[in-house]
């Protein structure tokens, strides 16, 4: 099991986000309640797949620290949905369980916590290990979020098979107010890019994988050479 500073430490090394700015994001999300709280050095609280995914979220979806707990709400909260050239996925063969039923943060959750257990998420049908590319994408001027699983065999060859599987989320923020208001709030929380407000941070295997090796206590086989 690991404690906060081994989590930050890995998701920098393996990220190439200077620890300073990880320690910082881990700062915000823990005082909003969002990471594991406890005592100093071996009283401190051990790490959950839940903490895992709340500071990965915060730290590579946030376009500033401050707002990684807002950011963080926003995509655990996104929805299973089925775009024109997404896959059902109530369809999906794969080993994390009531995977149609879940919600973007539990999946990633789920996903957390069969790494740590079997270092592997199969193919249902196969029985082989999958590849796994995590994209958080924001859409609708910053107030939605669609981010998105794939799944797949050798994910950059194209003659392989892979599955995407979308969600979809508005930040509750911008419920019931006019698209003034939406978009004044949306400033406040996100920078303003070349297309509107949208960012998108592509997670791969080389960062997701050492994460449930750091919650499960083995030895982290890959770091980002400094």
């Amino acid at each position: 099991m690991a404690k906060l500073p081994r989590l930050i430490e890995t998701v920098a090394n393996n990220s190439g986000i200077p620890q300073p700015t990880v320690s910082l994001t881990a700062r915000h999300v823990r005082e909003a309640g969002m990471i594991s709280s406890g005592g100093r050095g071996p009283g401190g609280a051990e790490m959950t797949p839940t903490d895992a995914t709340n500071l990965l979220i915060g730290t590579v979806a946030a376009m500033q620290v401050k707002d990684a707990p807002e950011v963080v709400k926003l995509f655990r909260s996104a929805k299973p949905i089925t775009p024109s050239w997404g896959d059902p996925h109530a369809d999906a063969k794969i080993s994390i369980p009531r995977f149609a039923e879940l919600t973007f943060g539990e999946m990633l959750d789920a996903l957390f916590n069969q790494l740590a257990v079997s270092e592997d998420v199969f193919d249902t049908t196969t029985g082989q290990p999958v590849d796994l590319e995590l994209e958080f994408q924001r859409t609708g001027h910053g107030y939605s979020v669609t981010p998105m699983l794939t799944i797949g065999r050798n994910i950059d060859d194209m003659r392989e098979l892979t599955n995407h599987y979308f969600y979809h989320a508005n930040h509750p923020a911008f419920e019931g107010v006019s698209e003034a208001e939406r978009k004044a709030r949306a400033q406040m929380l996100y920078s303003k890019g070349s297309h509107g407000l949208a960012i998108t941070a592509t997670v791969r295997d080389l960062l997701i994988f050492p994460i449930a090796d750091c919650l499960a206590g083995r030895e982290i086989a890959y770091e980002v050479q400094r």
